[in-house]
């Protein structure tokens, strides 16, 4: 048997040896044959085993624990997160992740939340999995579930409290505008390893370091194959919202984002994930828990009148007409009513003149004519003067009025404040206006002179910089905390802006907020500057995303 053994079996070191002695074979012919058709295999192997390994490494790496979030090796909470901000005309599909240390980034590329809609959908996929395998296993068992003592059911009981938690949400366009927000998300408590390992690799496949991975893999195989591989090879998305998150029970203890009184939260918990909370309305205060105890046929109603609202106003903004310090709205509709009720005034006027006549003595019954006069006239003008500080006579006569202020645009139109800072912002891109204080920092294009420019005169609200794609987080300091702006907005990748934090850093340049209101300040409003260059902000922890959704900024 020995024998047999030394004869049949080769020592491990020697077939190592065998192999590599192969491969260097192998080379010798690669690199001494001068075949084309040779290069291009190795590249097309290459390209492909770049993708595959790399992948893998950012599958593998995030598993590892990390000490700079500073909580315990099973604390974490990792998650992605695609919401749909901007307008309605005007969308903005807007994608942030999460990683297992807390750190944040995000993009608004289209093509890069294309690729990601991939990830999501494996998500999906391997959330029913779970789900049926459990289904099969509760009916594989049912016969003999009544034979179970209690000892089991308090067992299992402990590991549904200790598990891990899965929260996912994926939604495409198909859905009807009452539905985004109203259908609650799947949550799942994973209570062992092939569960949580079945879940946790999809979930890392959504990390934009595997879908950047893809999008570069898929451009460079489209050079080799002479096509546009994004095309062929990625079907196209539909407009989609999504959330997914694995948090643990040790990190819902353990972090002070979960704290009810806190005023940041991790991303599974921040108003990212709650797209019904992103746009105000009069009757549900976001500040409150109004949204969790409404029911569900009230907050499909709410979102509905706030789909509407918005859908009005994306109409009216095709008829506007933006320059580069006005904007000019039509509204010949309030003219003529102003120019008809004058009318009605004056002709009443000369109709009680004529009826009179004599027979009131010692009274000119033109006189109340005259007055009637002056009276429409008074009209007019407190018509023309109660929306706009100047409208030009000739604007007035023809159904137009130039609005140089936020505050003269709401009062023209009618329309939200927060609305139309909203559609202002996220649609600075396509328009020449230009913009100036007192509340205009957010803005790319600002007149620095007073004179010129339109006044953004209206402080915009935390919701409404979270559904144009600014996104405030709450960092620590040695001295305190502050909020750092992420820019997510479009285009922010071909600008010098932030669209990545880590747990140590510094601002310079971009804007902050040095000290952020507590409970206890007469002036409630973030004050956001730009950190002076000689003077960055330095920071050593992420705290999580700020959650006062109400709060204005100045």
């Amino acid at each position: 048997m020995g024998m047999g053994m030394g004869m049949g079996m080769m020592p491990m070191h020697q077939q190592r040896e065998g192999h590599q002695s192969q491969y260097r074979k192998e080379l010798d012919v690669l690199i001494n044959t001068q075949d084309h058709t040779e290069d291009l295999y190795l590249a097309d192997n290459a390209a492909i085993f770049r993708f595959t390994s790399s992948s893998l490494f950012n599958v593998v790496y995030p598993l590892m624990a990390s000490g700079e979030s500073g909580f315990p090796i099973d604390g974490f909470d990792i998650s992605t997160v695609t919401y749909q901000g901007g307008t309605i005309d005007f969308p903005l599909p807007i994608y942030v992740h999460q990683n297992r240390g807390g750190e944040l980034e995000g993009s608004s590329y289209l093509g890069f939340t294309k690729h990601a809609y991939l990830a999501f959908a494996q998500v999906k996929h391997a959330v029913e999995g779970v789900q049926k395998a459990r289904a099969d296993s509760i009916n594989t068992n049912k016969p003999g579930s009544e034979s179970r003592d209690t000892s089991s059911d308090s067992i299992e009981a402990h590991e549904l409290e200790s598990g891990t938690l899965l929260t996912m949400q994926l939604q495409d366009g198909t859905s009807e505008p009452s539905e985004p927000g109203v259908d609650q998300p799947v949550k799942i408590r994973l209570t062992n390893l092939g569960e949580i390992i079945a879940i946790m690799i999809p979930v890392l496949l959504t990390s934009p370091d595997v879908v950047s991975r893809l999008q570069s893999s898929l451009r460079s195989l489209g050079d080799l194959l002479s096509i546009n591989a994004e095309e062929k090879l990625t079907p196209n998305p539909p407009e989609f919202t999504a959330m997914v998150s694995i948090r643990t029970r040790t990190f819902q203890s353990a972090s002070s984002s979960c704290l009810p009184e806190a005023d940041f939260r991790p991303l599974s918990l921040s108003l990212l994930a709650h797209a019904d909370r992103q746009i105000s309305h009069p009757k549900v205060p976001t500040s409150t828990a109004a949204w969790d105890s409404a029911s569900t046929a009230t907050i499909k109603q709410r979102i509905l009148e706030i789909q509407k609202r918005r859908e009005r106003l994306a109409q009216e903004g095709r008829e506007w007409d933006m320059e580069e310090m006005a904007v000019r709205v039509k509204c010949a509709k309030y003219v003529y009513t102003v120019l008809f009720c004058a009318g009605i005034v004056v002709a009443g006027g000369l109709v009680c003149g004529f009826t009179v006549g004599e027979q009131i003595a010692g009274v000119d019954p033109f006189n109340i004519a005259m007055f009637t006069w002056l009276l429409a006239g008074f009209i007019i003008l407190v018509a023309k003067s109660i929306r706009v500080v100047e409208w030009p006579w000739r604007d007035f006569l023809l159904g137009r009025v130039t609005c140089r202020s936020l505050s003269e645009l709401r009062d023209v139109t009618g329309a939200n404040e927060q609305d139309l800072y909203l559609y202002l912002l996220t649609k600075e891109s396509e328009t020449v206006l230009i913009t100036r204080g007192p509340y205009n920092k957010m803005f790319v294009r600002r007149e620095e002179h007073s004179s010129g420019g339109f006044s953004i005169d209206i402080k915009p609200e935390v919701r409404t910089l979270v559904a144009a794609g600014l996104i405030l987080v709450k960092v620590s300091m040695q001295d305190g905390s502050a909020l750092v702006c992420l820019d997510l907005r479009r285009g922010s990748e071909k600008r010098d802006v932030r669209t990545s934090i880590r747990h140590s850093g510094n601002e310079a340049g971009d804007h902050v907020c040095r000290y952020p209101p507590r409970p206890g300040d007469r002036i409630q409003d973030v004050e956001l500057s730009r950190a002076p260059v000689w003077a960055g902000l330095r920071w050593n922890k992420i705290l999580g995303i700020y959650h006062a959704a109400d709060r204005k900024v100045r």
